[in-house]
């Protein structure tokens, strides 16, 4: 029984604290119904407010709304004014749209204008500079100028000194000229030929025949200086015939291709390379060394004193009419 008394009294005792908790429970769960009270009373006066302002809205929004109603009444009484002043409004935006775009084009030009001018501004400074550089290029070509002028003016004083050398010297050699056609004359007025020679014996019949103005001068047999030139001579037919390439021409053919030719040769000079004097061909050379100008000279002197001027025109006229019937 004591142990049955002793379950009793803790199960009382369990029981007791179950009982505190649920009253702690019940305790809270008072409290928190307080609250929830407290916070649906707030809610209710904040829904009354809300529901207040909302009403006060709705009142204040149809009220925004009748006077709409009645601007609307108004501004459709002015619809044709409207119109009118849309019109104008388009009209001027057109127009503001034309200047816009105008002023655009204008701006654009400017710009390309502005580009070029720049453009300009560069071409120009180079311009300035390239018009220095020619103005010190055109002092130098001036300088340069001055002092060729001044070399071609001391060239021109000695090409001029030596031009009155030369007409100087061409007198002389006129004058030498002159003495080799009197020597010409005698050797052409009459051939000796060697007796021996058959061919030589031929040979100067015809040259005192047709007294050619070029003479011929025996080398060897066969062999003669026509002139300056070397040809070979044979007869036939008892004619003289001369190798002319590969074959033979006769005399009168002969004269006929080679008497002016050689004439000229004997007669004419020319410059030479190196010393830019005038001298005479390989003939009057070989007259020279040969001492024949010396005594054509000597010839020419007795002649003068002797008085025998006339007889000297004389032959000279015949040489110049046998020159011709030659050439």
């Amino acid at each position: 029984e004591l142990v049955r008394g002793q379950r009793q009294l803790e199960e009382l005792q369990s029981q007791s604290f179950a009982q505190e908790e649920l009253r702690e429970e019940l305790r809270s769960l008072g409290e928190r119904n307080e609250a929830l009270r407290e916070q649906l009373r707030t809610l209710h006066q904040e829904t009354r407010k809300v529901s207040e302002r909302v009403d006060r809205e709705v009142a204040d929004h149809i009220e925004v709304q009748r006077h709409d109603v009645e601007a609307n009444k108004a501004k459709l009484g002015d619809s044709s004014e409207i119109r009118r002043q849309l019109a104008q409004a388009s009209s001027r935006t057109q127009e503001l749209q034309t200047l816009k775009d105008q002023s655009e084009r204008a701006l654009e030009a400017s710009k390309k204008s502005s580009h070029r001018t720049e453009d300009l501004a560069r071409q120009l400074h180079q311009l300035q500079e390239d018009l220095g550089a020619s103005l010190r290029e055109r002092n130098q070509l001036h300088e340069a100028v001055e002092q060729l002028t001044v070399q071609f003016r001391e060239d021109v004083f000695r090409q001029s000194q030596r031009h009155l050398e030369l007409e100087g010297l061409i007198e002389d050699r006129n004058n030498e000229i002159k003495l080799l056609m009197y020597r010409l004359q005698e050797l052409s007025s009459r051939y000796v030929p060697v007796k021996a020679d058959a061919t030589d014996m031929v040979l100067s019949r015809w040259i005192n025949g047709y007294r050619p103005a070029v003479p011929f001068f025996r080398l060897a047999q066969g062999l003669y200086l026509f002139g300056r030139r070397q040809v070979v001579c044979k007869i036939s037919n008892d004619k003289p015939v001369f190798r002319i390439g590969g074959g033979f021409v006769g005399f009168e053919k002969f004269l006929e291709q080679f008497a002016a030719e050689e004439l000229e040769r004997l007669l004419t000079y020319e410059l030479d390379e190196k010393t830019g004097e005038p001298k005479f061909l390989v003939a009057k050379q070989l007259l020279e060394e040969s001492g024949m100008v010396e005594e054509i000279r000597q010839k020419v002197t007795e002649d003068v004193q002797r008085g025998k001027t006339g007889l000297q025109s004389s032959m000279s006229k015949k040489s110049l009419n046998s020159s011709r019937g030659s050439l």
